[in-house]
């Protein structure tokens, strides 16, 4: 799926001509042509294979319309307290305060708003709904857990800097985190609401750094400092240990909610 995913994808990028050399020239409407192109094409090279090589669905993947609106709420509820529990850990630090000189807050965060949809969307179909749905197939459902997050690292290695284990660490537990949100439900809803609400209201709301990257469209209302260890320094909140407590409470809580007869097979 992934090579007829870059074919499908490849135009798109080349009729754009390129992006910006850094991530500071990346616009907003950078974002959200790349964003929604990834997400797109992905979702049609899925429905390629799963017509013509898989022989199923496509809502088997996870996109079962029973409970759509019930765990998307649920998602969008565990992001946003996630996020809610490692802001206020640095705030009692007093590590986190009102910015001298927040911005505006104006169109850019929509449509960032709309990217990290399609971000959120690209990468748990991606990891969720196909690299641990294949491992789980032939070789059981930790080992898939296990390797998907892996995987879900990998595709953030761009972001991470030499040397840096905590937010490696991070990104692991996320990983595992938004693999346990896909196996409770055995939908995507819950995994990708999760994913955009934390996203969404760290960078584009609360004007904080999503994965070492600005995503704030020029709206800064809040400000992080303090030890990088607690902090996450330069890489932002998620390098911090003050995440990695909040991403473990958010696991418990979907430890606790799976079947009492063990975690049951896609329909």
């Amino acid at each position: 799926m992934l090579i007829v995913w870059g074919v499908l994808l490849a135009p798109f990028f080349v009729l754009r001509g390129g992006f910006g050399s850094s991530q500071e020239s990346i616009t907003s409407l950078d974002r959200l042509y790349a964003e929604t192109a990834s997400a797109l094409t992905l979702l049609v090279a899925l429905w390629l294979m799963l017509r013509f090589v898989d022989h199923r669905p496509f809502r088997s993947v996870g996109f079962k319309t029973r409970q759509l609106f019930s765990e998307t709420g649920l998602g969008l509820l565990l992001g946003g307290a996630m996020l809610g529990l490692a802001l206020l850990l640095v705030w009692a630090g007093g590590w986190l305060g009102a910015s001298g000189d927040s911005g505006s807050l104006g169109s850019p965060v929509l449509i960032l708003g709309i990217a990290l949809l399609a971000n959120a969307v690209t990468q748990e179909v991606t990891v969720r709904g196909y690299v641990l749905q294949t491992i789980e197939d032939k070789f059981g459902w930790w080992k898939a857990l296990l390797w998907s997050s892996i995987f879900f690292v990998a595709l953030h290695g761009g972001a991470l800097t030499e040397g840096a284990i905590l937010p490696v660490v991070n990104l692991l537990l996320a990983g595992v985190l938004f693999g346990l949100a896909y196996l409770v439900t055995r939908n995507l809803w819950l995994p990708i609401a999760a994913h955009f609400a934390w996203n969404f209201l760290l960078g584009p709301v609360l004007g904080l750094t999503v994965t070492g990257q600005s995503l704030d469209g020029g709206w800064q209302p809040l400000s992080l400092h303090g030890p990088a260890l607690l902090t996450g320094g330069d890489f932002g909140i998620e390098g911090g240990l003050a995440t990695t407590l909040a991403v473990i409470v958010g696991c418990v809580v979907l430890w606790m909610r799976r079947p009492a007869d063990g975690w049951r097979s896609a329909e």
